[in-house]
């Protein structure tokens, strides 16, 4: 069994297995239902889109999404082992396995907070690297990042704006937009996007967080292109699964599978990966080989710190997140847990307040500028 797929089992995905994950997944559900009773359960039935509804601060963790992205890219050295290749193929290949490790590290059950309009983050690395991160838009929400490597050998950028719905049992979501990585020792820019998401059983049964979708890789500069497909079984229709095997896919006979191709502009196959993005990935499966880049439990993982003296719009001075913190620090004191929960509770929805009607003054803005040009172009 490979490192990492004890977390999957039956259908396939991420399981909250430890004893700390099913107590915070049974709190959850509580806090669901009390909520669901507030705000009525057609929300749940008719679907909703989550970034435009206040959940109890009860389901978030103390992290802003600014924070939460840059999770997905700890297993930094394969980026700089990228950045080292003289090859654009073996490029590639480093590149898709870590963008693909990413994806084992979103798996946190706790919701991220949604960041202000102008929220920033300013992280670094003990190798040296910074990252900053900025929400440049508010509705739809859009957050803008980039990763400074102190040798300038490469600029990785890119933006993610997260759909989120709720649809019975179930949560979909999606974090759209690119991701690019710019490599000055040839000029060429690497170019992905990121599969969607679903999260099963919210209310009733084993809580279950799985990946599918398509993931598309392009260089352009060096004609390059792969197309990774993450768990395609579960884009088959319920009537296609009943036919087949429950545990196989198309290609590993096993859930959870990635695959995909490199080829070049003449559509010539240069490389074959395989593996699951809950714990490794091979490359140089079209020779017969088995070369191992990415293993979920053995892999270097490092996590950024927040940097010193960052910008006052930084997410740390967030009073509702702050108010979070220390609840999470004392939850054996239930008198003064319970007084974090309300005040994180209570700044949250102070927040979020400012944030409409900022929303509206700018819409009004906007309308009265207008309005005054057309006005100037009448007189002209």
């Amino acid at each position: 069994m490979d490192e990492g797929t004890s977390k999957s089992s039956g259908g396939g995905g991420y399981r909250y297995t430890t004893d700390e994950e099913r107590q915070l997944l049974e709190r959850q559900k509580k806090v669901i239902w009390s909520w669901l009773k507030k705000v009525g359960r057609n929300l749940i039935s008719e679907g909703v889109n989550l970034t435009k509804v206040s959940l109890p601060v009860e389901l978030f963790e103390s992290k802003s999404f600014l924070e939460r992205v840059c999770d997905s890219w700890s297993y930094l050295d394969l980026l700089e082992r990228a950045a080292e290749a003289t090859d654009p193929v073996e490029r590639m290949r480093c590149l898709i396995a870590f963008a693909v490790s990413g994806l084992s590290l979103q798996v946190n059950p706790n919701k991220p907070f949604n960041p202000i309009l102008g929220e920033t983050y300013q992280g670094a690395y003990k190798n040296g690297m910074r990252v900053y991160c900025e929400q440049v838009s508010h509705h739809p929400p859009v957050s803008c990042w980039e990763v400074v490597d102190p040798k300038e050998r490469f600029r990785f950028t890119g933006t993610g704006h997260i759909t989120a719905t709720t649809r019975a049992n179930s949560v979909r979501a999606c974090q759209k937009g690119d991701s690019s990585v710019f490599f000055r020792s040839d000029g060429a820019t690497v170019s992905w996007n990121l599969p969607g998401l679903i999260l099963k059983n919210v209310m009733f049964g084993e809580r279950v967080l799985k990946y599918s979708g398509e993931m598309l890789f392009r260089d352009d500069k060096n004609g390059l292109e792969c197309l990774v497909k993450v768990d395609p079984s579960e884009e088959k229709s319920m009537f296609s699964r009943m036919l087949s095997s429950k545990k196989k896919n198309s290609v590993t006979g096993t859930l959870d599978e990635v695959f995909g191709e490199i080829v070049d502009k003449d559509a010539k196959v240069l490389d074959r990966c395989e593996g699951s993005w809950l714990s490794h990935l091979d490359w140089g499966l079209n020779k017969g080989e088995s070369n191992r880049y990415w293993t979920r439990d053995k892999s270097n993982c490092v996590y950024p710190a927040p940097q010193a003296g960052p910008l006052d719009s930084d997410c740390s001075f967030r009073i509702d997140m702050q108010a979070l913190r220390r609840a999470e620090t004392n939850p054996d004191d239930a008198e003064l847990y319970a007084q974090c929960i309300q005040e994180a509770q209570d700044s949250k929805v102070h927040l979020e307040n400012i944030q409409r009607s900022d929303a509206k003054l700018r819409k009004k803005g906007l309308a009265m500028a207008s309005k005054d040009s057309s006005k100037d172009n009448n007189n002209v």
